[in-house]
């Protein structure tokens, strides 16, 4: 029962969203649509598979049913992210990204640190 792992557990997400601001948003958009298609595959297989194994009391389920509502929040997320770019509620373009990087620096630096 193990053999809980997929592609999508493999995808290293939290990290692929601090590259968000290299992205322009219409990428984004697109990126985040994939990602919530994988998601959705990802929840219908943990569905099946805890189907499969339904006759098994539930404390030997429990994996299948962590990864379900981990994938399931994750997709929430991920469509309401989806939701703010596509409605405009969160926008950037490569002038706003220098320009708080910039921002960013200087303050860093005025802490008496060194990037």
């Amino acid at each position: 029962m193990h053999e809980t792992s997929s592609a999508v557990d493999r995808i290293p997400h939290p990290a692929a969203i601090s590259f968000l601001p290299v992205l322009t948003p219409k990428d984004a958009l697109r990126q985040l649509e994939t990602r919530a298609e994988a998601l959705k595959t990802e929840l219908a297989r943990l569905e099946s598979r805890a189907a499969e194994f339904e006759f098994l009391p539930r404390l030997f389920r429990i994996e299948i049913e962590y990864l379900h509502s981990q994938a399931d929040a994750e997709l929430r997320w991920v469509l309401a992210l989806a939701d703010d770019l596509r409605t405009e509620r969160l926008v950037w373009n490569k002038a706003w990204v220098r320009k708080a990087i910039k921002k960013l620096a200087q303050a860093h630096c005025a802490d008496g640190e060194q990037l």
